[in-house]
């Protein structure tokens, strides 16, 4: 009877202190248990009884994953109780989820829950989630980034659910990057992806290895994920694989994505390597845009024979993306042996946001690899620069027919000038500027662009004033132009 009768305050939600004067009362009728109840502020009745309140997590996304934490409870009234949620961001603290002024989250008469724990600008890597069942009505501490959370919280909760994230992280191309994993099935290609040591490691060179691997019955795929976001610049893969022999089934993507950005397409950029699960596809590779499914979008075309090297770079601006392929991984006179090459200036260019490179090995519809063989793509190296925002000169002549390359304006300059320069076809274009005493002092382009008028920008805020000369190469083209920093 004593049992029963507290289970039954308990789980209907009473408030503390009508609970508390019932409670005082009944134990001076029936003495003899209160020692069984004393001290336990109403959060449990006993370790072992099944029926005591509980809270549980159903969905623990995975770290830099933007999806909901869900969960549900037991034995309450779900009228009568709300859940507070706190994460845990590494050198920044605890904070309340989702938000200050929605700081408890309801839960539904199925005794279901879900709240968004990815409001702030870095959640996605929290690497603690804590949930704590409460009356409603109850005013949870709204944590802005505190070291711990206050020992209140512990005293009043009916039940408590706490886990840890422990993602793996790499080192490579002097960069941090973060190993996905995730043991249920998940995009892309509806695969599991594992950061165990078999899957993804950087070897004693410096070079990442990706692999698809069958383990305990399940292929598991890889990814990597930049732990930082660098915006607009040109992003360079180099792989040591040839990409013709890579499983049917299999594909190797190069992009950028922005788990935030739902409206936008995600910020997605592409560069894929597949057949998509036809082995007679010939056209195993693409050029995208997203979304794909809007006409001019997205580039396929074939890679022959890369041999055992090649490079492949993302040259992203506010008014153009520029895709690059080529065969090696030497920087000299790529056009030369460029295996294709695409620009895009359509409506669909992604502002810079939260986005990050990502690079992935998954299958294709969840398909086994052909022949069930396990499949790796080494990449041995990424890199990245900044380069100056490049715009396409509308030009008053109906042909271009020659190369040029225009004196800067204004010169002398303080610290802006700008470059203007024509090319009559499709042709690999760099531009380096040099010092007086011809050290290269920044490289302005290098890429592959179609014929037209151009403009590109140099800012010298960090140089010393004296003269100095740009230089500008376009297959047999070759002019070099001098230019005055007065600061």
């Amino acid at each position: 009877m004593r049992n029963n009768f507290c289970r039954f305050l308990i789980n209907h939600g009473f408030p503390l202190r009508v609970n508390w004067f019932i409670l005082s009362l009944f134990f001076l009728l029936y003495p003899g248990d209160f020692h069984n109840y004393a001290g336990q502020n109403l959060r449990e009745v006993s370790p072992s009884s099944s029926n005591n309140p509980v809270i549980e997590f159903t969905f623990v996304p995975p770290y830099g994953s933007s999806k909901n934490l869900t969960g549900r409870v037991r034995n309450i009234n779900t009228k009568n109780f709300k859940v507070a949620v706190y994460i845990f961001v590494e050198d920044t603290g605890w904070w309340i989820k989702p938000r200050f002024t929605q700081a408890l989250t309801t839960i539904q008469p199925d005794s279901t829950w879900s709240v968004d724990i990815t409001t702030g600008g870095n959640d996605r890597f929290t690497t603690r989630i804590r949930a704590f069942l409460v009356h409603d009505g109850f005013k949870p501490p709204l944590a802005d980034g505190l070291d711990l959370l206050p020992d209140s919280l512990n005293k009043i909760a009916a039940a408590i659910v706490d886990t840890k994230r422990n993602p793996r992280f790499i080192k490579f191309s002097g960069y941090q990057w973060w190993v996905k994993n995730d043991i249920k099935l998940t995009n892309p290609g509806n695969n599991f992806f594992s950061d165990h040591n078999e899957n993804v490691w950087v070897d004693a060179e410096d070079n990442l290895h990706l692999k698809i691997i069958k383990r305990n019955e399940n292929w598991y795929c890889s990814e990597v994920i930049l732990k930082e976001s660098l915006g607009y610049g040109r992003y360079s893969f180099e792989i040591s694989t040839n990409l013709n022999e890579i499983n049917e089934n299999a594909v190797l993507g190069l992009f950028t994505w922005d788990d935030d950005a739902n409206n936008k397409n995600h910020n997605e950029i592409d560069i894929e390597f597949s057949r998509w699960g036809n082995v007679k596809d010939s056209m195993n590779a693409q050029y995208v845009v997203q979304p794909s499914n809007i006409p001019g979008n997205i580039k396929r075309w074939r890679v022959s024979n890369t041999g055992s090297s090649s490079t492949h770079r993302i040259n992203w601006a506010s008014e153009s993306i520029n895709f690059l392929s080529f065969n090696n991984h030497r920087e000299i006179e790529p056009y030369r042996s460029t295996i294709n090459s695409w620009t895009y200036v359509g409506p669909n260019i992604p502002n810079r946001a939260k986005e990050t490179i990502r690079i992935n090995l998954w299958l294709f519809n969840s398909q086994p690899p052909a022949h069930e063989d396990e499949v790796e793509i080494v990449i041995t190296d990424f890199k990245f620069s900044p380069i100056a925002p490049t715009i396409r000169v509308e030009s008053k002549k109906d042909i271009i027919t020659r190369y040029a390359l225009m004196q800067n304006y204004p010169n002398p300059f303080n610290p802006i000038t700008f470059i203007k320069y024509q090319i009559p076809e499709l042709s690999f274009i760099t531009i380096k500027v040099f010092d007086i005493s011809g050290k290269e002092v920044r490289t302005l382009l290098s890429e592959v662009s179609p014929a037209g008028s151009y403009q590109i920008e140099f800012r010298a805020k960090e140089l010393p004033s004296g003269i100095y000369f740009y230089h500008l190469e376009a297959g047999d083209f070759i002019e070099t132009r001098k230019m005055v920093l007065l600061k």
